[in-house]
């Protein structure tokens, strides 16, 4: 399809790529001060090769935010301290009662 209106594969490639790199950037760069975050979940998911930890707020009409992603090998208390203090910094009142899920499970190995 991209030959058919003259755009080369790979400079389609690196627009995606840097498309979705800004994305991700405003993604992790997202306020929460005007948020009303009830529940705070924190887990880990295995894309290929990568352990990410994925922070995932619900509000109180049950809507799901993805709050945070970052590298991490389990979501043990010192993995998950930075994304955590990160949120705080972003808006995320930690003075606010909310229920908060870690489940400290460690990243399955391959072939288990």
């Amino acid at each position: 399809m991209a030959e058919t209106v003259a755009v080369s594969k790979s400079n389609l490639s690196r627009e995606f790529v840097k498309a979705s790199e800004r994305m991700l950037k405003e993604l992790c760069e997202r306020r929460f001060e005007n948020q009303d975050i009830l529940l705070v979940y924190l887990d880990g998911i295995q894309f290929a090769q990568t352990h990410v930890i994925v922070a995932l707020g619900v509000d109180p009409k049950g809507y799901k935010h993805v709050l945070g992603l970052r590298e991490g090998s389990s979501e043990n208390a010192t993995v998950v301290k930075d994304p955590l203090t990160d949120l705080v910094a972003r808006g995320l009142d930690p003075t606010r009662r909310r229920l908060s899920v870690i489940d400290g499970s460690p990243r399955p190995r391959p072939g288990k």
